[in-house]
């Protein structure tokens, strides 16, 4: 009888890891990045992406294109395509600073966990201020597994007293089984 709730046990969990992930959330960490300070998503934002019509609405946005008007995830005829994601495994990060003078992109530090939560560190690549006279459009998007876990995403920010500390930006719930 031990033998058998062994190997249904091991069935079990062989079926959750094919299924959706681990839960791991130190897997929590890019495959795949792209970074700069061109975009044309020109406000903040932090989003997960975790779709093919998403991610091709997204990009869209991010390149500056037309959104074809009838809600379709096809893009219009002359739009640069969106890097290839297999969404069935993973989903996509992305955060976008908005206008900025003194940050020309954002870094992957590390994941770390904090109980069942995957925590994502995000670094600034400042422009020092003699450097600093064109206006920036800030961003990262990074492709990362899809796992049952929550993900809260971190910036390194610095205090009025020069002091660094990490930020909060955006949290997200672990998806439901």
């Amino acid at each position: 009888m031990l033998t058998i709730t062994k190997i249904g046990l091991a069935v079990l969990f062989a079926a959750m890891n094919l299924a959706g992930g681990s839960g791991d959330p130190l897997k929590i960490k890019p495959i795949q990045k792209m970074q700069g300070g061109d975009s044309k998503v020109n406000y903040p934002m932090v989003r997960m992406i975790q779709d093919q019509k998403s991610w091709k609405q997204l990009w869209a946005l991010h390149k500056g294109q037309p959104i074809v008007a009838d809600g379709s995830d096809k893009a219009a005829e002359d739009a640069v395509k969106p890097p290839e994601v297999d969404f069935d495994k993973n989903q996509v990060l992305v955060v976008f600073g908005g206008h900025m003078t003194d940050v020309e992109s954002y870094d992957y530090v590390k994941t770390y966990a904090k109980e069942d939560t995957a925590v994502v560190q995000l670094s600034q690549n400042l422009i020092p201020a003699a450097a600093a006279s064109d206006m920036k459009h800030p961003y990262i998007l990074m492709v990362i597994p899809k796992e049952p876990v929550a993900i809260e995403v971190q910036l390194d920010s610095i205090a009025k007293d020069g002091s660094h500390f990490w930020k909060t930006i955006q949290s997200y719930r672990a998806p439901k089984p």
